[in-house]
């Protein structure tokens, strides 16, 4: 089954790029104050502050993955930077999406999936979440 509706309308470049950079900033400020005015107000700066400051960012990245066909574990990316700082934006990225997947789904989540009449626009194919009641 092929659907073809309003909601299934890709976003325009530009505007996903500036929904991105908003959940980007989002993220690093609500970690940011979270370190600052949590943290660094009850433990002074130290290695344990480092250690307790990552939780923060581990517990929002563990929530929002299965919206974007990652796994949970996939919040241990944040003990690597430069592998954190990629997820991040990649989390960003498709979440600007939504509802519309421009990414093949994960073999659990094929049955979740219908594909989306005439893709993203750039020649790749759109999936779209199936509603609680089977429909799309």
């Amino acid at each position: 089954m092929v659907t073809n509706s309003v909601q299934s309308v890709p976003r325009r470049r530009l505007v996903r790029v500036a929904l991105t950079l908003s959940l980007v900033t989002a993220l690093v400020g609500g970690w940011l104050a979270a370190r600052h005015l949590v943290i660094l107000a009850f433990i002074d700066d130290g290695p344990l502050t480092d250690v307790l400051s990552l939780v923060y960012p581990m517990v929002l990245t563990a929530l929002l993955t299965p919206f974007v066909s990652y796994r949970r574990t996939d919040a241990v990316a944040w003990l690597i930077p430069p592998l954190a700082t990629i997820l991040v934006f990649r989390i960003a990225w498709r979440l600007s999406l939504l509802p519309l997947r421009d990414w093949p789904p994960r073999p659990d989540e094929i049955d979740l999936v219908i594909p989306v009449a005439g893709g993203d626009g750039h020649g790749r194919q759109s999936y779209m979440l199936k509603r609680r009641d089977g429909e799309a």
